[in-house]
């Protein structure tokens, strides 16, 4: 996919498996009101983020951040949050042997946030992306033994590990993996991967593949008070325009210290949650809201997008749709959504991208191209053109008609969807640009190129001057690689 738009430049806060105490995040709160702030963000790999206040020089801000305690990175991006399904826990079904226990030694064995995305995962749930990472490590049926499937940065290639990886380990593959790639080493299959623990002797010997198949359903719902097993409420809270006010967020630390609420944990739809809300402090709390004005029950048109930080024409692009939605009674639960400006982490059934080819000299209105995941489940990284180069009016109405073959595929027997899910070794040959990583994919084109090239044009058959519509590096430049899900069972 080619995008419109770069990523902002904002400082991020990590926040170590999307968790963190309301004393840290009153901490940081204070810096922020010090910057000149008055709301910060929510990232979709559950950090924070905030832009630079520009009163200050870059060392001041860094020495501010210091002393948070907090892992925290300004103008770069060379490592990740650690995003995990800890957020879920106590409130979603999981893996009976998972616990917030078990989450809270494995991400505390990691010293330092790694270079390669890391995800810890419960599969049981479907709120926290499967496989948005580059080590993704997934809970099996035994006990504290988690699959290991490594997403390749350069072309996305899924590799499933073959051994189970050993929850006392997991901080220490990671680091080793995420060191050795950042040195050099290139990954095509589970061997190589293999050969480095094996160095390091941290292969188990124990071998179960993953073959867990999420079913089709809603995301859960996670905003307004909801009961817990233990008679508690748990609270989730979402703004749409992910711009979160400093002055509730401050009043609500406070609240959370005077109702021995300990722990916030952040989803990647940039929303957060509280859990462990006693029944004799409900009154408070709903009080807190109504002061400051927070509606906790927005529609479920709402709520399951994704949509880039800071990138108001995105934002503008998700309300017209949720309002059309609305207006026209189109059920589209169990359907996630992203705008695509920027580069995303694949964990969404639908993918809308603007067109960026629109020629200078003429004013014409924007196009999208939509995409959908195969099966329309979120953690499959097989992304198809569904149309390309839409009108933003003629939109709802293909994303309508999406959603009817969403429910048609409910219908299907289990027996054919099995056969369908059948997992297979596949390969192509396609050719990626060295610099931006755009991929030409002869079958879908590239409607985005100043000259739009038609699907089915072999790469052999482009123009001389042919460039990256993305970064313009010519066609020379591109090199061809071999694109493959190995021993995938999503």
């Amino acid at each position: 996919m080619n995008y419109t738009h770069q990523k902002q430049q904002l400082i991020r806060i990590y926040t170590i498996g999307g968790m963190l105490s309301p004393s840290a995040l009153y901490r940081l709160i204070q810096k922020l009101k010090y910057f000149g702030l008055k709301t910060f963000h929510f990232g979709s790999r559950q950090d924070i983020l905030f832009p630079f206040p520009q009163e200050f020089r870059e060392d001041e801000v860094q020495e501010e951040l210091q002393d948070l305690g907090l892992p925290f990175e300004i103008f770069q991006h060379k490592n990740h949050n650690i995003v995990s399904t800890f957020v879920t826990e106590g409130y979603l079904p999981g893996t009976p042997w998972v616990h917030a226990d078990t989450y809270q030694f494995i991400l505390d064995e990691f010293m330092e946030c790694p270079g390669l995305k890391v995800n810890i995962i419960d599969p049981n749930q479907q709120l926290v992306p499967w496989f948005s990472g580059n080590l993704n490590f997934l809970a099996s049926n035994q006990e504290n033994d988690w699959h290991l499937f490594f997403r390749n940065p350069e072309d996305d290639q899924l590799i499933e590990f073959p051994y189970l990886i050993d929850g006392f380990s997991i901080a220490e593959v990671a680091q080793i993996l995420s060191k050795e790639y950042t040195e050099g080493e290139m990954w095509t299959s589970s061997a190589s991967i293999e050969a480095i623990l094996e160095r390091h002797h941290l292969i188990s010997g124990r071998k179960t593949p993953f073959n867990f198949r999420g079913e089709k359903g809603p995301i859960p719902q996670y905003e307004g008070f909801q009961r817990m097993p233990d008679g508690k409420y748990w609270l989730g809270l979402y703004w749409r325009n992910n711009a979160y006010d400093i002055d509730f967020m401050e009043a609500m630390c406070q609240l959370c210290a005077e109702t021995a609420v300990g722990k916030i944990g952040i989803t990647p739809f940039k929303s957060f949650i509280l859990q462990g809300i006693a029944e004799k402090y409900y009154t408070q709390w709903f009080r807190l809201l109504g002061k400051f004005g927070i509606n906790p029950n927005h529609s479920a048109l709402e709520l399951n997008w994704h949509v880039p930080v800071l990138d108001q024409e995105a934002q503008d692009l998700k309300r017209y749709l949720v309002k059309v939605f609305d207006q026209n009674d189109i059920n589209i639960s169990g359907l996630t959504f992203t705008v695509a400006t920027v580069p995303v982490d694949p964990f969404t059934t639908i993918c809308i991208q603007q067109n960026p080819s629109r020629h200078q000299a003429i004013q014409s209105p924007p196009t999208y191209h939509l995409y959908a995941t195969r099966d329309f489940h979120p953690a499959s990284l097989q992304y198809q053109l569904v149309k390309s180069s839409i009108l933003k009016e003629d939109l709802p109405a293909e994303i309508f008609a999406l959603s009817k073959k969403y429910f048609d595929s409910w219908e299907a027997e289990p027996q054919l969807r099995a056969k369908e899910d059948t997992p297979t070794d596949q390969s192509r040959q396609l050719h990626q640009c060295p610099d931006c990583l755009t991929v030409y994919d002869p079958a879908f084109g590239d409607l985005s190129a100043p000259e739009p090239v038609a699907e089915g044009t072999p790469f052999e058959a482009l123009p001389d001057d042919y460039c990256c519509s993305l970064c313009q590096n010519p066609m020379d430049n591109f090199i061809l690689r071999s694109f493959s899900i190995q021993n995938s069972k999503v």
